[in-house]
């Protein structure tokens, strides 16, 4: 593989990013409250994402997947027992809504590049050789996920925080990258209002 295109699969690589706007509300009984356990309720990828990040909180969260078996039918009184006997005080559900991308055109363009080389003719000693190269001329997708986020109160039931957060990702992010940055940001806004205490 010739070097250019080390230097550009890397490249594409480090830029291979998303960000994630949120949009929320925090009911105004609960502006002091702060959790010390939440489990957080949606697919196992986005769970462990979670509980990652809780680990620079003194937040400590639990994974759903771990505790409800999908194998299993827990009644409303069975799922708030075990909530109780794990003295877990809140659940963040996360809740996958959307999905789409959005196109990008990469305009053409070109780039010319020519050197000099020796020739064995006595009278025409140089010779001139260009290369013209195509660049763009294409469109790229760029990954959507939109995702409603809801916290309750396990002690009383009240859904105490709400949220609505799009990510958005480049050409080249992962679907991990995005559920980072959907994370990330979503424990950021929870810090912000006091639900949860950075480390």
């Amino acid at each position: 593989m010739k070097i250019k295109n080390v230097i550009f699969i890397s490249l594409c690589f480090l830029c291979s990013c998303a960000t994630t706007h949120v949009k929320s509300f925090l009911d105004p009984d609960f502006s002091h409250r702060k959790l010390n356990t939440v489990l957080i309720w949606s697919n196992e990828a986005v769970e462990k994402a979670f509980i990652e990040k809780l680990k620079n909180t003194h937040t400590e969260g639990f994974m759903a997947n771990e505790i409800f078996l999908p194998t299993r039918e827990y009644s409303g009184e069975q799922i708030l027992k075990i909530l109780k006997e794990k003295n877990i005080e809140a659940l963040l559900f996360v809740k996958f809504l959307d999905s789409y991308s959005s196109k990008t055109y990469v305009p053409e363009s070109y780039s010319t590049t020519g050197h000099y080389e020796a020739t064995p003719f006595v009278n025409k000693p140089l010779e001139y050789k260009s290369e013209t190269k195509k660049y763009g001329g294409y469109y790229i997708s760029k990954p959507r996920l939109v995702f409603d986020i809801e916290l309750y109160e396990v002690a009383t039931g009240r859904k105490v925080y709400v949220s609505r957060t799009h990510t958005a990702g480049n050409a080249y992010v992962s679907f991990n990258g995005m559920i980072n940055s959907l994370t990330k940001k979503t424990i950021k806004d929870l810090i912000e209002k006091n639900l949860i205490n950075k480390r």
